[in-house]
C-alpha cells in the first residue's frame, strides 16, 4: 500500500493490483494512517482502493480524522463529489460533531460513521450503501 498525493492537496491511499470482485472504493484522508487503516478494512472486504474518476468508483469514503479538515473544506469536497457523481455512494468518517453531520447529510452524504467504530460494522455499511445505490433505492 502506498500513500500518494491526490488532486486538491488531498492524500489518499492506493492499492495496486487486480480488481477485486467488490469493485473500487476511493478513500480520501486528511490523516494518512487512518485512511490506510480503512483501506485495509475495505481491501479485506474484497474492494480495490484507488483514486479514479468518479464514473469508475463504487463508493467514496472521506476520512476526517486527525488532523481534521474544517467543516467548510469537507462540505466543499462533498459538494464536488455530489455534482460530479450524484449517484456515487458517499461516506464520511469523523468525530461525533452534530453540526457537521447535519450539514453533510443536507449536502447528500449517504452515511456518517463516528470515529472509534467497529471495522466489521463499517464494511457492512459500505456494502449496504453500494447495494441500495445499485438498486436505486436512495
Amino acid at each position: 500500500m502506498k500513500a500518494d498525493s491526490a488532486p486538491n492537496g488531498l492524500s489518499h491511499t492506493a492499492a495496486r493490483g487486480e480488481l477485486a470482485t467488490g469493485g473500487t472504493v476511493v478513500v480520501l484522508s486528511c490523516g494518512v494512517p487512518q485512511g490506510e487503516e480503512l483501506s485495509t478494512t475495505l481491501r479485506n472486504g474484497g474492494y480495490r482502493i484507488a483514486w479514479l474518476p468518479p464514473a469508475e468508483m463504487r463508493a467514496a469514503v472521506l476520512v476526517n480524522s486527525r488532523p481534521y479538515w474544517r467543516i467548510e473544506q469537507l462540505c466543499e469536497i462533498c459538494s464536488a463529489f455530489r455534482r460530479a457523481a450524484p449517484t456515487l455512494p458517499l461516506v464520511v468518517v469523523g468525530p461525533n460533531d452534530l453540526e457537521a453531520k447535519v450539514k453533510l447529510f443536507e449536502l447528500g452524504v449517504d452515511d456518517y460513521v463516528v470515529e472509534s467504530f467497529d471495522h466489521k460494522e463499517f464494511l457492512a455499511r459500505i456494502k449496504s450503501i453500494i447495494r441500495r445505490r445499485g438498486c436505486g433505492i436512495f
